[in-house]
């Protein structure tokens, strides 16, 4: 999401999130910039932030309505990113989607606490640093349990993961100058549910397989383009062999060849009929 030189997104397993219904209001006087996300059960975030004006400002995460923390740009360092709540100069416990909980008892305070579960607050504010200061880790919230009854179409929330190494953190004090200049929202849910809302565009239809009826086409075509399997005809007289184009043409051949055979006939008893000189013929 942008705002004038601010932009933040989120990137979930190493991927940047496509963002849907992107919309813009005022908070208080303070302009929100909000939007949904998919997310996924089991798989780990990151929170990431820019300013192209290359001023200092600091960044606090809230997540599910609980801070996680913060922080500071400076020296023309333009973004960063928060991927888990600090439990130490060293250690953090990253970021992770996963399913809300259910319990059947039915506290009115912790329905309550719903509010802010399944969204993502990305505060920025410009300040001035007056100096170093202790590092306060964050104490580390409860996964939420609340009735079923009490969701409220709500479906994933975020928990902290095994705790890892980081860099070395340090600590300073600010003032802020002003109110804040924009908050970031994201609000976060299964892709099915957003579907479904029709957030997200829906699944795309699968194409059928074409490779079945081309295949046959191309067969045909082949067929049609090898050429007629002509076969030879014979005639009786001195075994002639004629290969023929067309039908028409084959029935004149046969037509000149039973001309050629009657006219040979008619010559042959012809010349038995003439008696030859000094011959006698027997005709008894």
């Amino acid at each position: 999401m942008l705002f004038n030189t601010l932009s933040s997104w989120l990137v979930i397993n190493g991927q940047y999130t496509e963002e849907f219904n992107i919309e813009q209001s005022d908070v208080d006087g303070v302009p929100q910039i909000t939007c949904w996300v998919a997310s996924q059960v089991g798989k780990n975030f990151q929170v990431h932030y820019r300013d192209q004006s290359r001023r200092t400002f600091r960044a606090t995460v809230s997540i599910d309505g609980n801070k996680c923390g913060g922080r500071i740009l400076r020296n023309g360092k333009i973004s960063g990113h928060l991927d888990g709540i600090s439990t130490s100069s060293t250690t953090l416990r990253p970021f992770v989607f996963s399913s809300l909980s259910f319990t059947e008892e039915e506290d009115l305070s912790t329905m309550g606490s719903l509010s802010n579960v399944g969204q993502i607050e990305v505060a920025i504010a410009y300040v001035v640093i007056l100096g170093n200061d202790a590092l306060r880790p964050y104490q580390v919230p409860a996964e939420q349990k609340v009735n079923e009854k009490a969701k409220k179409g709500i479906d994933h929330q975020t928990r902290f993961g095994d705790t890892v190494q980081q860099d070395v953190m340090r600590a300073v004090k600010t003032r802020q100058i002003g109110k804040d200049v924009v908050r970031f929202c994201f609000r976060y849910r299964p892709l099915e549910v957003l579907r479904a809302h029709e957030i997200a565009p829906p699944a795309p239809t699968p194409v059928a397989s074409t490779s079945t009826s081309s295949s046959q086409r191309t067969k045909k075509r082949r067929a049609s383009d090898e050429p007629e399997d002509v076969k030879p005809t014979t005639v009786d007289d001195d075994e002639v062999l004629i290969i023929s184009d067309s039908e028409d043409e084959k029935q004149r051949t046969l037509n000149r060849r039973k001309k050629m055979k009657i006219k040979r006939e008619q010559v042959k008893r012809e010349s038995l009929s003439v008696p030859m000189s000094g011959e006698v013929i027997d005709l008894t």
